[in-house]
């Protein structure tokens, strides 16, 4: 399951951390550095089995944009998920986030779905021939009841799994769909979204640098700026706008 696989990854991390085998970003990581980083391990060992990795991340390379040209238009801030788990702030990290680790620390097999195809492989045991006339009868019973745990086992992870997420005020929180929050919207999980969508709470420290970069809800003065485009997290009836220099100037 993805909650093994998950475990397998993290610890390797950190058996590279104290053996200080790493990076120096990824030791002492940062949403700039991570960025720098993913470049850096892209020149270096690029492989086409990593595309999955790559494009649950960074988003589907074409004819017109590479994976270099991605990463290098992707904000920082996308990393910071990253740099929480790394500096144990966080514990449930969506799928993305300990696949884009895996493929930062060489951790193999990946992706998940290689990981899991070798936990799964059965091992050749030789089996001893029954010594009574129940022994054929016991075993095919315990094989019945492995496969109903199995299969019991499987369906639970699927309920575990938050496929929902709602809008806090500042980002959207990934939660189980069961959950119930007071005052909140629960819609559908939208792992782009969580990580790219926040809203900006120091909107005095817009620049004209940041023009291209931030989107509002307003023209207006007062209006509300957030890291990314869509739809309005607050309102789903509007869209946001990118910020333009006259939105900036009206802010002051």
């Amino acid at each position: 399951m993805f909650e093994d696989y998950k475990k397998e990854v993290i610890l390797e991390y950190h058996k590279m951390r104290e053996a200080a085998a790493l990076s120096n970003p990824l030791m002492h990581p940062s949403p700039a550095q991570l960025k720098m980083e993913c470049l850096k391990v892209y020149n270096e060992r690029y492989s086409s089995q990593d595309n999955i990795i790559l494009s649950s991340f960074f988003g589907l390379e074409s004819t017109d944009t590479s994976f270099r040209q991605l990463m290098e238009r992707t904000d920082p801030d996308r990393f910071r998920p990253l740099v929480n788990l790394l500096r144990d702030r966080i514990r449930d990290p969506r799928p993305s986030i300990i696949e884009l680790l895996a493929w930062l620390i060489d951790f193999n097999p990946r992706p998940y779905a290689l990981w899991d195809k070798k936990d799964r492989e059965p091992e050749h045991v030789p089996v001893p021939p029954p010594t009574d006339k129940f022994a054929k009868f016991k075993t095919k019973k315990a094989m019945v009841y492995y496969g109903l745990f199995l299969v019991l086992g499987i369906g639970l992870s699927m309920v575990k799994s938050k496929e929902c997420m709602y809008w806090t005020g500042d980002h959207y929180e990934p939660i189980y769909c069961t959950d119930k929050i007071e005052g909140a919207v629960v819609i559908a999980l939208n792992e782009g979204r969580v990580d790219s969508l926040k809203k900006i709470m120091r909107p005095d420290t817009l620049t004209e640098y940041s023009l291209g970069k931030v989107w509002c809800d307003s023209k207006r003065k007062g209006a509300n700026f957030y890291t990314a485009g869509g739809e309005d997290p607050e309102d789903a009836n509007k869209r946001l706008l990118l910020m333009t220099k006259q939105v900036l100037e009206n802010q002051k």
